[in-house]
């Protein structure tokens, strides 16, 4: 019974290790295309902006002071997100700029702000 159940388990096993292997070399090559993406619009755009060792790129256009925010702090961001074409995809020029829980954003956002 143990080798019927070990045989049936074989092939699953075998997809899932495959389907594995595939994601990740799929995602570095998504990260890499993105990566060449990224640099081509900041090239036709003349922007000069810094890359973190995560991948995140970043420009700093207006100084802040000299608070530095950490996980535990809530943030008040104006922000504009754009596709790679210049379309705006979400903004917070409404008016009324979120206020949010820095450990509750996505990583980028997280890594960027601090």
């Amino acid at each position: 019974m143990k080798n019927k159940i070990a045989s049936l388990l074989m092939p699953f096993t075998l997809f899932i290790l495959f389907l594995l292997v595939n994601s990740c070399s799929k995602e570095e090559d998504y990260a890499e295309a993105d990566d060449k993406s990224i640099k081509e619009y900041l090239q036709k755009k003349g922007i000069t902006a810094q890359k973190t060792e995560s991948g995140l790129y970043y420009l700093i256009t207006i100084p802040g002071n000299s608070m530095r925010p950490n996980l535990s702090s809530k943030v008040t961001v104006d922000y504009k997100g754009y596709f790679l074409d210049d379309t705006v995809f979400e903004s917070s020029y409404s008016g009324n700029a979120p206020t949010f829980a820095l450990q509750n954003v996505i990583a980028g956002w997280r890594e960027g702000l601090q």
